[in-house]
């Protein structure tokens, strides 16, 4: 008896999940205005549906499981005319008689008329407010294709753009959110009218072409951006779930630079990121230690691959440096007759507000950067090539899991005039420590100048 009852609880999960494997994998059909449509009653179907020519369309890939296996293996014929002759059944499940319009060859369908998920085998086929069967009223599809060439969107004549409908195609769908099944999808074939180029576009969506040639606009850029694509493509909405959403491709008016965008948020998108940019930092100003054995030193610059380096040369030293977003690099040579040494634990970094940090360099790990760090020695001729970052900026980051650095000017003032931020490296010559400081001038260069209007 035991065995018996646990030979019954096996197939009872073998056939549970052989029905979980096919629950849910109805053909999902959205054809628009030319697919079979959602109705609460059979009446409805009756009167609409009888009478009317229709073909089965399967997935673009030659037919998923369920069109063979049901419609075919039913008798039926991809792509060929039928005549829907009786609709029989009930409000929640009917069965559709189609004859071949030439033979008159007979294919019954069974269709629900609810989202049975868990439905599979024969009665695979549902009708519901998301998606349809694979029906398609062909007749209706190619008395109205006439109708639809020659059109123009967008429909205002003062549109910059202007596509001309040339042909209506059934084309592989994009993928929803709800299937990845891929049947056909009633698309007109446009062509711009300024340069020739062709697209094809959902016939469903349409309307959304007249948004061709609207204009944004913002008191704070002298550029405009002009819609001149309006598409559809998935991603997260606000809930976080990706869905089909529209999208507009918008032209710059003053470069013709083109950025894809979200339609719901255009207005917002289209200028964002126009006024970005990054700070320069430019060696202003060089103190140099009060030991008069130290002779007046000179300062110049130097561009290499698009970065300017500074460099500043007494009878002490001869250092190159600049500053990147998170910290000081820098080549320190010895050019006295003594032995140089750097006393990293009085190093300082001072930021624009004048807040101030002790720098780390190279060779130091991240989780012990405010203990004690050994001076760097530099022998008479040698160099030193290293960094300097301030302390305060690193932190370890729990989303990245990783330490990561604050930028050097993390606290600056883009509109700000005259802000400065110091390096001190103090440099001992023998029992003598020298204190250099090296002083940078903050100017924020904006990417695209041209785009601002002040």
């Amino acid at each position: 008896m035991k065995l018996l009852r646990f030979l019954l609880c096996v197939c009872l999960i073998v056939l549970g999940g052989a029905i979980k494997v096919s629950a849910g994998d109805h053909p999902e059909a959205n054809f628009g205005i030319y697919g079979i449509q959602h109705f609460t009653s059979i009446a409805q179907y009756q009167e609409t549906y009888i009478g009317q020519v229709v073909q089965y369309l399967p997935q673009v890939n030659g037919g998923s499981y369920d069109d063979t296996k049901y419609f075919q293996g039913a008798g039926g014929k991809f792509n060929t005319d039928y005549v829907v002759s009786k609709i029989s059944g009930n409000d929640e499940r009917m069965t559709w008689t189609l004859l071949e319009k030439e033979t008159g060859e007979k294919v019954k369908m069974v269709i629900n008329n609810q989202n049975e998920y868990y439905s599979f085998g024969k009665y695979c086929y549902c009708i519901t407010d998301r998606y349809s069967v694979p029906l398609f009223l062909s007749e209706k599809f190619e008395a109205d294709k006439a109708s639809k060439i020659g059109k123009v969107y967008p429909e205002n004549p003062n549109s910059p753009v202007h596509y001309e409908v040339i042909d209506v195609i059934m084309q592989e769908q994009a993928n929803s959110s709800y299937s990845d099944h891929k049947y056909p999808q009633v698309c007109l074939v446009l062509k711009d009218k300024t340069d020739g180029k062709t697209v094809n576009y959902d016939a469903e969506n349409i309307a959304d072409l007249n948004d061709l040639g609207k204009v944004f606009t913002n008191s704070k850029y002298k550029c405009t951006y002009t819609v001149v694509n309006v598409f559809k493509k998935e991603d997260y909405n606000s809930d976080y779930r990706r869905e089909l959403m529209k999208f507009y491709t918008i032209k710059n008016s003053i470069d013709g630079r083109t950025k894809d965008i979200k339609a719901s948020s255009a207005q917002v998108e289209a200028f964002k990121n126009d006024d970005s940019g990054k700070f320069i930092a430019t060696l202003t100003k060089v103190e140099k230690p009060s030991n008069s054995a130290i002779r007046y030193g000179k300062t110049t610059s130097v561009t290499e691959k698009d970065i300017t380096k500074y460099s500043y040369e007494d009878n002490f030293i001869d250092i190159l440096i600049f500053a990147s977003s998170t910290q000081f690099n820098f080549i320190l040579k010895n050019v006295s007759n003594n032995t140089l040494k750097v006393v990293w634990n009085e190093a300082v970094f001072v930021d624009v507000d004048g807040n101030t940090s002790k720098v780390m360099h190279s060779g130091v790990k991240y989780s012990e950067r405010e203990g004690d760090q050994p001076s760097s020695t530099i022998i008479k001729g040698a160099k030193l090539e290293d960094l300097a970052a301030p302390t305060d900026k690193i932190y370890y980051s729990d989303t990245f899991e990783k330490w990561t650095s604050k930028s050097l000017y993390s606290n600056a003032d883009v509109n700000a005039k005259n802000q400065t931020i110091k390096l001190m490296l103090p440099i001992q010559v023998k029992d003598v420590v020298n204190e250099y400081i090296f002083e940078f001038t903050l100017n924020y260069e904006y990417n695209h100048p041209e785009y601002l209007a002040n």
